[in-house]
């Protein structure tokens, strides 16, 4: 089922959503749990959450790539081609 985790996943999410209320400014625990969301069938919330990374550290080309990566599964290519195309952009700088 989408949008389901399963055990271990629920277990990792529940981790790292403890660490980030400890750590709201990490944004390594922040892309951790995007990547979760991404890989557990939750585009809308690793969307929301790649923006926060892609807000607060706009040039980081890596944060544009998981940008374009959670636009992309939420259905807005259009979005995640800007995304990818800034991530080129900024890796190249």
């Amino acid at each position: 089922m989408a949008g389901a985790l399963a055990p271990a996943q629920h277990a990792q999410h529940q981790d790292l959503a403890l660490a980030l209320k400890a750590n709201p400014g990490n944004t390594g625990l922040l892309a951790a749990l995007c990547a979760l969301q991404l890989h557990s069938g939750q585009p809308a919330k690793a969307l929301q959450n790649a923006q926060t990374l892609a807000q607060r550290e706009p040039a980081n080309p890596g944060w544009q790539h998981l940008l374009g990566v959670a636009q992309l599964r939420a259905g807005q290519p259009p979005a995640a081609r800007s995304a990818f195309e800034a991530a080129i952009r900024l890796d190249d700088q």
